[in-house]
């Protein structure tokens, strides 16, 4: 989870726009692939999610992004929830593709 702090927003911009719509659609797939487990090879699996998690990851240090996807939280007023069983469920079966790889 990232710290968040009372500063006020930073200005979004374009590049921030582009990396929060293409990191939700990665996170998405990565769900995906995490939830269709049975007809992908597991060292397929295991290797797609290791390179969406490092897109993701690099996404996710970029400070335009963080900026929009701060803004945008704000403008909706609050998070979405986070399911965290199932979060956890998905990790659990993404650490084990990436165990038998």
């Amino acid at each position: 989870m990232h710290a968040r702090s009372n500063a006020p927003l930073a200005v979004t911009t374009p590049e921030g726009e582009l990396l929060d719509d293409l990191h939700k659609r990665l996170v998405r797939w990565h769900y995906a692939i995490a939830e269709s487990a049975a007809h992908v090879s597991p060292e397929t699996q295991a290797k797609m999610m290791r390179e969406m998690m490092a897109a993701l990851k690099e996404i996710g240090e970029n400070p335009a992004f963080r900026a929009t996807r701060d803004a945008r939280k704000a403008r909706r007023g609050r998070a979405a929830p986070v399911d965290e069983d199932r979060v956890a469920r998905l990790r659990a079966r993404a650490a084990a593709g990436l165990d038998a790889g």
